[in-house]
């Protein structure tokens, strides 16, 4: 949405979707046939801080909730890219692989905090019974 680009909404969409209607509220960017980017890889650096800024430089209005992204002020900016496509592509792989660990770590602290509140609940009631024992041998150890 034009409204929404300052705040950083931007999205890639998916092979899937090609052919789909959209709104004209929002703005719809295709590469070149033959530029040498990865739409994937855009999408990705369209994340990155630098890259709101620039859509930030790019809109227009008296209030952030009122600015309207100008495409045409946007593509003025130059920004760096890896040359090739293959290079684009193998980044973009990476950055998958280290989302989907990112992601992987989250469940497994999700999983241990569930663990740890159950153990907790079972010490308050009594169920569970600590010797003095065994936590001045952690203790000391």
């Amino acid at each position: 949405s034009r409204m929404q680009v300052v705040h950083g909404a931007t999205a890639y969409v998916t092979p899937e979707f090609e052919g789909m209607h959209v709104s004209n509220s929002y703005i719809i960017l295709r590469s070149r046939e033959g530029a040498n980017i990865s739409t994937e890889f855009f999408a990705w650096l369209a994340k990155m801080p630098y890259m709101y800024h620039l859509a930030y430089l790019a809109s227009h209005g008296v209030h952030i909730e009122k600015m309207t992204f100008k495409p045409k002020f946007y593509f003025k900016r130059e920004v760096k890219i890896p040359p090739s496509v293959k290079e684009q592509r193998e980044i973009v792989s990476i950055l998958r692989t280290c989302e989907q660990e990112i992601e992987t770590l989250r469940d497994e602290r999700e999983a241990l905090q569930c663990q740890k509140k159950g153990v907790m609940q079972k010490l308050l009631r009594g169920k569970i019974r600590v010797s003095t024992e065994s936590i001045s041998s952690q203790v000391e150890a």
